[in-house]
Formats: structure tokens, C-alpha cells, sequence
């Protein structure tokens, strides 16, 4: 038997009472301030957080508040209107008073459990506010204040928040390790694999001198069934085709007309700075994408695909099309104009070295079967069952 286990068999045998959060804790109703004021008020970087709808803050100056609006006992921030959710802060606030606050009415009462127990009614609470509607999602004062909190004895509520903290901490620091993972690619690749065009002795060469043409389908007469590849299909975050479209001649749009193979890399050329590349997986080998990509196929005998598309993903790649984009509110480039941009390419054997290392990084960050996304994402699955589990106290009878 664990500690937990222990202290509820000890201390609550037959369950615990349950208890309106309005009657157990203290409403607050923050402040009148404009999104425009946190957001001048934010330059000056001062020590009283005003929260705001979604994951808006400001760090504004407390003099700047009025007293009476600063909270500055630990807290639980309500996210009312359109997102609903909460937040737990520890140092003084306020927040924007479409929205309220919870602090502890009792010293009985730990609130980072109360806290973690509203995290298990989060869904819940987002399916109330969308009943009322669905433009606006919203909460009122009265659903939380009417939410039943239990109430285990004070020594069960801090066991809890130790676990759970533990838990919580460790998804913490993978995401910070991701992040320094991230920042390290990203450093690598740039410095590897990134061109400006005027990097002395090192063998330079514009794109269209090392791929190959690419054919378009023949419509007349087809009656195949294809895979299309969008502008939209295309991941930003992962840069990997997501959902696809099926289509045939019937029913093809116009800019259905490029045939891809198994590692072409794809580069979007409308509002191309929004970076909408891939390369293309065995799975959609002979499929269609929109004319709206240029399709690098590489020569192989003078670049590897995956050179290809770590060059085209790179901060030094993005500058030189964004000196080549055309068009103010709809800008684009020619697939003649990214064509002619430069990038380095060292030897083969080169290549495949530095490709190799930047699969592994690229791997550990985006993978979710390999990487830190995909251990994130169990960890947090993890926890929520645990908090869950943790939190479904039987009612004292």
C-alpha cells in the first residue's frame, strides 16, 4: 500500500464530503482593462500578471491597477469565453473582468488540488458553454461556483498535488527538451545546409541545374483514382502530407495537374513564406499535387532528395524567396524564380553525412513514434489518467 493509499485509509475510509466551490473558496472579479492598455502596459514588464481570454497575459506595473483590483494570494484563473479552461498562478494578478478568479476561503483547503480537480471538468465545462453558444462559448460565475469540489482530509489533498506535480514536472522538462532540441536542429541545419548566396569557396549552384523535369497527368480517357496534394494537406509544424483528397477525372480541379514520386519535394509557391514543404512518402508515389507547389524531383547523381528538402527548409533558403516573391496581398514566386535560387552543394558522400545527422535531430523533434513528441504525448496521456483516477473520490455517505 502507498502513501496515498495509506492516508485515504487512514484518514477517509468512507468516502469524502463534496462541497459547491462558491462555498469553499473566494470569488474574485479582476479589472476593467482594454487589450490595448495590457498591451502597452506589457513594454514595461512589471510585476503583476493580467491575464486576459485564451493564453493572452501582460506583465504590467502595479501601480498601474488599482489596489483593489490586485489579487495576491495564489489563485485560479477562469478562462470564461471562448476557450474555457484554467489557470494556477502563485504571484500577485489580476485579469480582465469578463473573467474571474478563485482564491482558497479555508486553510483547510490545499488549491492547487482544488486546481487539478477542475482540470478533470475542463471538458466537461466546454461542452456547457458551447450548449449556450456556439459563436461565443461561454461560462458564468454560477456553473463553476456550483461545481462540487471533494474534500479529502488536507494531508490526502497535498499527497495528491506532490504526485501530480511530479508527474506534471516531468512533461515540463521534455518540453524544454525539446525545445533546446529544436533550437539545435535548427542551428545545425542552418549552418550546414544554409546558403546566402554569397558563402566564398564553397560549390554553389541554383536548384535547376540538379533536378529533373516532372510530366502532368493526362486527363482524357484516364479513369484512375488519385491521392490529391493540396496547399492545405501540408503540415506546417510536422512538414508532412496530412489529409488528402481522392479524386479522378470527374471530379479534379483545375490545379490538380502534377504527378509525384516517392521523393519529390514539394515547396508551396502561393504566400510561399508560410513555408508549406515536404518530401514526398512511398504512400503517395504516382499521386497528384496542385500546381500550386513547384516539384523539386532531385538528379541523383548530383543531390539527394533529402539534401533537397532540408536546403529548401532553411531560414537562408526563406530569405532568398522572399527577395523573389511577386504580389502584395496574395504574393507568390514563379517556379522559374525558386528555381534560380542558389544552394550549396557539397560531394555526395558530403551529403549524405550531413543528411544523416540532421535525420536523426529532425527525428528526435517531430517524430511521434521515435521522438520527444511522441514521449510528450504519452506522459501526458499518463498523467491525465492518473489525475483522473486520483481526483474520483467516493461521496461520504
Amino acid at each position: 500500500m502507498n502513501t496515498l493509499e495509506k492516508l485515504i485509509a487512514k484518514l477517509c475510509p468512507n468516502g469524502v464530503e463534496y462541497k459547491p466551490l462558491g462555498k469553499i473558496c473566494v470569488r474574485h472579479h479582476g479589472t476593467n482593462i482594454t487589450a490595448g492598455r495590457m498591451a502597452k502596459l506589457s513594454c514595461y514588464n512589471g510585476d503583476v500578471r493580467v491575464f486576459a481570454a485564451g493564453s493572452t497575459i501582460a506583465d504590467v506595473p502595479g501601480d498601474a491597477i488599482p489596489t483593489d483590483d490586485i489579487i495576491k494570494e495564489v489563485g485560479i484563473i477562469v478562462k470564461s469565453r471562448g476557450y474555457v479552461g484554467f489557470e494556477y498562478y502563485e504571484k500577485p494578478f489580476t485579469h480582465k473582468n469578463e473573467l474571474w478568479s478563485y482564491t482558497s476561503g479555508s486553510r483547510d483547503i490545499d488549491l492547487k488540488f482544488v486546481y487539478y480537480y477542475l482540470l478533470t471538468k475542463t471538458l466537461a465545462l466546454q461542452a456547457l458553454a458551447r450548449s449556450k453558444s456556439v459563436k461565443l462559448p461561454q461560462l458564468a460565475t454560477g456553473d463553476t461556483d456550483a461545481l462540487e469540489i471533494p474534500l479529502p482530509p488536507l494531508p490526502v489533498q497535498k499527497e495528491i498535488v506532490r504526485m501530480l506535480d511530479e508527474m506534471a514536472g516531468l512533461i515540463d522538462a521534455l518540453e524544454e527538451e525539446l525545445v533546446a532540441r529544436k533550437k539545435q536542429y535548427e542551428y545545425y541545419r542552418e549552418t550546414l545546409v544554409g546558403c546566402d548566396n554569397n558563402v566564398p569557396n564553397e560549390p554553389i549552384v541554383s536548384i535547376s541545374e540538379c533536378i529533373q523535369k516532372i510530366e502532368n497527368v493526362k486527363w482524357n480517357g484516364n479513369d484512375k483514382t488519385y491521392h490529391y496534394i493540396e496547399l492545405s494537406s501540408i503540415d506546417n509544424d510536422t512538414h508532412r502530407v496530412g489529409e488528402t483528397v481522392t479524386i479522378d477525372a470527374g471530379t479534379a480541379p483545375s490545379r490538380a495537374q502534377q504527378i509525384v514520386q516517392k521523393d519529390d519535394v514539394l515547396f508551396g509557391t502561393t504566400r510561399p513564406l508560410l513555408r508549406r514543404y515536404c518530401i514526398i512518402p512511398e504512400v503517395l508515389d504516382g499521386q497528384i499535387c496542385s500546381t500550386g507547389f513547384c516539384v523539386l524531383r532531385a538528379n541523383i547523381d548530383k543531390v539527394l532528395p533529402s539534401w533537397l528538402y532540408y536546403v529548401i527548409s532553411t531560414n537562408a533558403f526563406i530569405r532568398q524567396v522572399g527577395r523573389l516573391q511577386r504580389g502584395g496581398g496574395y504574393p507568390a514566386i514563379a517556379n522559374s524564380d525558386l528555381c534560380s535560387c542558389k544552394i550549396l552543394l557539397p560531394s555526395l558522400a558530403e551529403q549524405k553525412q550531413i543528411v544523416k545527422a540532421l535525420n536523426y535531430l529532425d527525428t528526435l523533434c517531430n517524430s511521434m513514434t521515435e521522438g520527444l513528441p511522441g514521449e510528450i504525448a504519452l506522459r501526458k496521456q499518463q498523467y491525465e489518467y492518473y489525475r483522473d483516477k486520483l481526483l474520483a473520490f467516493k461521496k461520504a455517505g
